[in-house]
């Protein structure tokens, strides 16, 4: 699979606590065999990643544990959790708490 580098590194490095884990409905979790960790070049595989995705990350993102895979738009989809208070601090430093240093003044 292109991607096992990559999806192994966010299994396996930013999964969310056990209270916020999610799993794909029954039958729809992507079948692929995950990278032991000491496998995996974080390097490459942050490279890998899309930049969506390397946003999330440095906002401090969680990754769900399973992926889908979306046969009608050809991706693969992983749900994306970023509790609020998980944020970066330097990502709320540098918007504001309220995100008003780009607010739209109408």
């Amino acid at each position: 699979m292109a991607h096992r580098e990559a999806l192994s590194f966010l299994f396996r490095h930013c999964v969310p606590d056990i209270g916020w884990r999610v799993e794909a409905a029954a039958g729809r979790a992507a079948p692929f065999e995950l990278m032991a960790k000491d496998d995996i070049s974080m390097p490459r595989a942050i490279r890998a990643l899309p930049p969506l995705i390397k946003g999330y990350l440095r906002l401090g993102a969680m990754f769900a544990t399973e992926a889908v895979i979306d046969t009608e738009f050809e991706t693969i989809d992983i749900l994306v959790l970023l509790p609020v208070t998980k944020l970066n601090p330097r990502y709320v430093n540098y918007y504001g708490a309220e995100a008003e240093r780009h607010a739209v003044v109408g």
